[in-house]
């Protein structure tokens, strides 16, 4: 089996939900306006809570108060709430999908972490659309979920490995799937009609100096993931911030233009902000922290 034929025999079970291709839509329209983006989006209590949630978190640390999701788009813009409103319902896609191997808690904080991470990144390099960054650090992971639905037996003896001690996790699936979860999430991305900009860092999170047109994409993933791998948090974020830099491929600094310096402000930074955000993109997740 390939990566793609997993997703496609995936999708036919989950996808985005409706509402995100009728905002995605919406904001394409020269008419577009925040008044008729928030009544589409009013149709959908959930969207809108999780919408505030963010707008009103310390992820924007906006001085007044967010109380309408019109006044979030006005203060976000669209471009940014495109990119939220993927991130929200890429993760409500998944509610449904029963995974008994890993924690989903888990496996939402770290993609949230990397998120962060990513992003804060991202804007030091002075990257536009940060958030489109943000959306590639989040949902790095999501062809685990696929795998540990679809293959759970081949996911297992594979987690076994990596408990035992085994380090390189891209290897061991290549070896016993003949593709790699970074292969899958790219694919599903794909399948959900999302751009190159989007699915090749995602591929290429684990291996930046191989992506083709997206490299310091793939570069600020790559070294978001890392941080998140080591963070816990309310832990020792100097101690952990040291153990990222040295997990980091020094060639991947020179593709964004930073160093090892930053890590230890990128920590400090997600720590005071993956609670928040995390609350909003997945709700309930944070309730067992």
């Amino acid at each position: 089996m390939r990566a793609c034929e997993l997703v496609d025999s995936f999708t036919q079970i989950v996808s985005l939900p409706d509402i995100y291709y009728r905002t995605n839509r919406l904001i394409d329209e020269p008419s577009c306006t925040s008044e008729k983006l928030a009544g589409v989006i009013s149709h959908d209590p959930g969207l809108t809570a999780r919408i505030l949630k963010l707008a009103n978190s310390s992820y924007y640390s906006r001085p007044q108060r967010v109380e309408t999701v019109a006044q979030a788009i006005t203060l976000l813009g669209t471009s940014e709430l495109r990119h939220l409103i993927l991130a929200t319902s890429a993760a409500q896609a998944f509610r449904d999908i029963p995974n008994t191997l890993v924690s989903m808690e888990a496996f939402w904080r770290h993609s949230v972490c990397c998120a962060l991470a990513s992003r804060a990144l991202a804007e030091r390099c002075r990257i536009r659309q940060c958030e489109r960054i943000f959306v590639i650090g989040l949902l790095h992971d999501i062809g685990q979920l696929l795998i540990y639905h679809r293959l759970p037996e081949a996911a297992r003896n594979i987690l076994n490995q990596l408990r035992a001690g085994a380090a390189d996790r891209c290897a061991l699936e290549q070896r016993e799937l003949g593709f790699t979860h970074a292969e899958v999430s790219a694919e599903l991305l794909k399948a959900w009609k999302m751009p190159a900009s989007l699915w090749e860092p995602v591929r290429y999170h684990h291996d930046p100096l191989a992506a083709q047109q997206f490299e310091v994409d793939a570069a600020l993933v790559y070294i978001g993931n890392t941080l998140a791998e080591a963070l816990e948090p309310d832990s020792n974020l100097s101690a952990r911030a040291s153990a990222a830099a040295q997990a980091v491929d020094p060639r991947v600094w020179a593709i964004c233009g930073q160093s090892e310096a930053v890590l230890e402000d990128l920590a400090f930074e997600v720590n005071l902000q993956w609670f928040e955000v995390l609350e909003a993109i997945k709700p309930g997740s944070s309730a067992i922290y």
